[in-house]
């Protein structure tokens, strides 16, 4: 198969896009070897990445940040390693986001909603590339997540939330 340029575009929802896998610089990173490169791409989406959303949307849910980073910091490495830079970028902003003393609920959600987003176009382009059908459906579930209110306890009330904040 031919390897594509990362200035390669294509029409996602009326906009044009970068391609969410820059199959050269994945080529290049695995060692030049092009057939290495589809072996772990295939991989990538069979064993890891489908895992690793669902840890991360469960941890976002349940807001267990140290879970949320380490699947963060896993899609991360995985994704980067292919050239997927769109994606590992959100993934690093959320690794970041939720590695902070205390995070930011704001800026967690934010990075989340970014990272299922990208996550969406790559398993979306993975489908195209490795000739698979992808079932998109459950990102809807992933990012209806982050639109639910989120309860803040300010102590000022016995067992309950002062108010729900929805950022």
């Amino acid at each position: 198969m031919a390897s594509t340029h990362p200035k390669e575009t294509e029409e996602l929802g009326g906009q044009e896009s970068m391609l969410p896998i820059d199959m050269k610089k994945g080529i290049e990173l695995i060692g030049g070897d092009e057939g290495m490169f589809w072996d772990v791409m295939g991989k990538f989406e069979e064993l890891t990445f489908d895992n690793s959303m669902q840890k991360m949307y469960e941890s976002f849910k349940a807001r267990d940040y140290a879970q949320l980073k380490a699947s963060a910091h896993t899609l991360k490495g995985a994704s980067g390693y292919l050239g997927a830079t769109p994606f590992s970028d959100a993934c690093l902003e959320l690794q970041r986001a939720s590695e902070e003393k205390l995070p930011n609920d704001k800026r967690v959600r934010k990075a989340y909603e970014k990272c299922m987003t990208e996550g969406k176009l790559l398993k979306a382009h993975l489908g195209k590339l490795l000739k698979k059908d992808q079932d998109l459906s459950i990102f809807t579930i992933y990012l209806e997540e982050s639109l639910k209110p989120i309860h803040v306890n300010t102590g000022n009330l016995k067992g309950g939330c002062q108010c729900c904040i929805l950022f």
